[in-house]
């Protein structure tokens, strides 16, 4: 499992690494027959390389030698490292789902010639890149005790046909380390690792058909699946989610005796280990792009890898705020078990703190708990605002577990949001295009006023953002006018749903299914996947919009009981949404689950007792398999309206 991190740069992280050195052996041919080309031979085509087992051996292939998985290491939470005006996410994850636990002749299966095509798929295959040259040796029993007979150089994305003698059986292996280089031939059967991506393969012919002289041309296919022998390491520095680009960027291990070596034995696939020392501990990073540069390396399977320092000795970046770096920083990583065919990137990932007063908020409507503010909340001093109880927004925003240092959205602080509400049914946007806004909230009750949608399509037009959540379509002219401009309709059903109603037929354990969530993305982010989700309304007021015209809008959610009627959608030329219920954001501070009811009420914006927006079951047990979205989705999108106006 991997472990939090330690005070002052040291990092508990699961990483068996680096870099390997080995003594080259001397190339040794063992080869001392060589079939005479008879017209008979074995025809190589290369399927790739394994990169996820997907379970036990198939006892029809023969391409590869193939084994049972054990179970693997999950990619955990990222540590938040914090460098001053920026902060680093610094995770260990594992590449692939692969993991074969070695690859030994008694694992095989022989089969016919004729059957080379009954392979069992595996979940994940990567292509043996064109031009990468691999080796295949054969031996002339079905053991492969006997000595070799040949040995061949192929190169990926060119055919390969090795003569071979009718009535006769072949083990063959094949080996490469993935690159343009030839292998060279074994030593003693054996090939020994070094920095490169050792792959390796075995298998059976079966006999090949008819009789030496018989004068019949005979070609025998066999398919190569190529494993991973070691296991691979990439540190990799990432800066483009700051965004920045790399001006300079050094480092170094801690220690020249971290890893390991080995000779690989080419008939069993195991290896014999032994101790290797680095020639040097500085750490050659690769540029992959101008904002991203990766490390890569290579050990032999071993017990654990010892305790690992590196030291990253000098970074800076240039992004959009200026040069910024750090020198000589430190980060330790425990010991851990290894096994070939891991891989694993240990990732810094460079990201600028968000200050959230850049989204300056106005928000009008009916003073209710729908807001995040009163007027008068909004109006006190930073630091001792409280918000209405049951606001949702006001909950999620103000926590520092959602936003601030430590929070799932790292941000300067939690508490000094930049929001001005006004408790007015109408006629509250006098200074919303000249006093800095970056989001409109239009919330429960609000009738805007013809000045007021004058103010918000100017708004928008300017880029601003506007998340207009009302039920007002049936007696607001100025929301029909709104809805109809971005949307080509203001046509709407009222808000009574049938088969959006759950209920145990009590009088007092009643919510409603407002609609739908789409599978746009935009819904998704930092507080989970909110696509595809069922979102609530408040009371059963929502309405919602019929015959809108899909090529002004991107729907974001649709009607509970009729899918052609749109409940939550987005402008697709502007930054205008409309959600149809003005309770979307209610929330109950009495509930420490989701799924407690708590009588009549219907509270949809759902978080734990943590104040954490969740998808979760919503009302009592009669509906344990009904998930609310609201909150996640309404908290990806302040994310969202948050980085954009850094």
């Amino acid at each position: 499992m991997l472990n939090r991190v330690k005070e002052s740069f040291s990092f508990n992280i699961v990483l068996p690494v680096l870099f390997i050195s080995i003594l080259l052996v001397s190339c040794k041919n063992e080869i001392n027959v060589n079939p005479a080309d008879t017209g008979t031979k074995l025809a190589i085509t290369i399927d790739g390389i394994e990169e996820q087992i997907d379970g036990s051996l198939d006892k029809n292939a023969s391409t590869s030698i193939r084994s049972n998985l054990s179970p693997v290491t999950e990619n955990v939470k990222p540590t938040i490292v914090d460098f001053g005006d920026f902060y680093a996410e610094v995770s260990m994850g594992k590449d692939h789902g692969a993991n074969s636990n070695g690859s030994t002749a008694s694992k095989l299966s022989a089969v016919g010639v004729g059957n080379l095509n009954n392979i069992n798929p595996v979940a994940t295959k990567s292509p043996l890149v064109k031009d990468v040259k691999y080796r295949v040796i054969l031996y002339p029993d079905a053991t492969g005790t006997s000595a070799a007979i040949s040995s061949t150089i192929g190169v990926a994305g060119s055919p390969l046909s090795i003569p071979v003698e009718k009535g006769k059986s072949y083990y063959w292996i094949a080996y490469s380390f993935n690159d343009n280089n030839e292998p060279q031939e074994p030593t003693n059967g054996k090939i020994a690792s070094d920095q490169r991506d050792l792959i390796h393969a075995a298998g059976f012919t079966g006999v090949i058909p008819g009789v030496e002289g018989d004068g019949q041309d005979v070609t025998v296919p066999v398919k190569i699946t190529f494993a991973h022998k070691l296991h691979r390491i990439t540190i990799e520095i990432n800066a483009s989610t700051y965004p920045g680009t790399f001006t300079a960027l050094s480092g170094r291990l801690g220690s020249a005796n971290y890893f390991r070596g080995g000779a690989l034995d080419l008939k069993t696939g195991g290896f014999a280990s032994a101790p290797s020392t680095l020639s040097t501990t500085t750490i050659d990073f690769k540029e992959i792009n101008a904002s991203v540069r990766r490390a890569y390396y290579y050990t032999a399977p071993a017990t654990s890898i010892p305790s690992m320092d590196v030291n990253i000795i000098g970074l800076a970046i240039n992004t959009t705020a200026g040069l910024t770096g750090f020198t000589n920083r430190t980060f330790t990583f425990t010991p851990v078990q290894t096994s070939e065919g891991y891989n694993y990137t240990a990732k810094i990932e460079l990201k600028p703190k968000i200050d959230i007063k850049k989204l300056k908020i106005l928000e009008v409507g009916v003073y209710a708990y729908y807001k995040i503010f009163s007027e008068a909340e909004s109006k006190k001093a930073v630091g001792v605002r409280t918000g209405h109880a049951n606001s949702g927004l006001y909950a999620a925003m103000f926590n520092q577990n959602n936003f601030g240092p430590n929070g799932k959205v790292i941000t300067t602080s939690y508490d000094d949001w930049s929001v001005t509400s006004r408790d007015v049914g109408s006629g509250g946007l006098d200074d919303l295009n000249s006093a800095g806004y970056k989001l409109l909230l239009v919330s429960y009750d609000y009738r805007p006023t013809t000045s007021d949608v004058t103010a918000i399509r100017g708004f928008v037009a300017a880029g601003g953002r506007v998340l207009y959540y009302g039920e007002n379509l049936e007696d607001s002219p100025g929301e029909k006018s709104l809805v109809s401009f971005y949307s080509g309709s203001d046509t709407h059903s009222t808000g009574s749903k049938s088969n959006g109603i759950l209920s145990n037929g009590g009088a007092n354990d009643v919510y409603w299914r407002l609609g739908n969530a789409t599978n746009n993305t935009i819904l998704n982010g930092s507080f989970g996947i909110g696509a595809n989700q069922n979102i609530y309304d408040d009371a059963n007021a929502g309405h919602s919009l019929l015959n809108a015209n899909l090529s002004m809008i991107d729907v974001l959610g649709r009607d509970a009981d009729f899918t052609d009627n749109i409940v939550f959608f987005k402008s697709k030329t502007s930054n205008f949404y409309w959600l149809s219920d003005g309770g979307f954001t209610v929330y109950n501070p009495g509930w420490t689950q989701a799924s407690q009811s708590v009588g009549n009420t219907s509270y949809p914006f759902l978080l734990d007792a943590n104040k954490r927006p969740i998808i979760s079951s919503f009302g009592n047990s009669v509906w344990a398999s009904t998930k609310v979205a609201n909150s996640v989705i309404m908290m990806n999108l302040i994310e969202k309206w948050l980085k954009e106006v850094q």
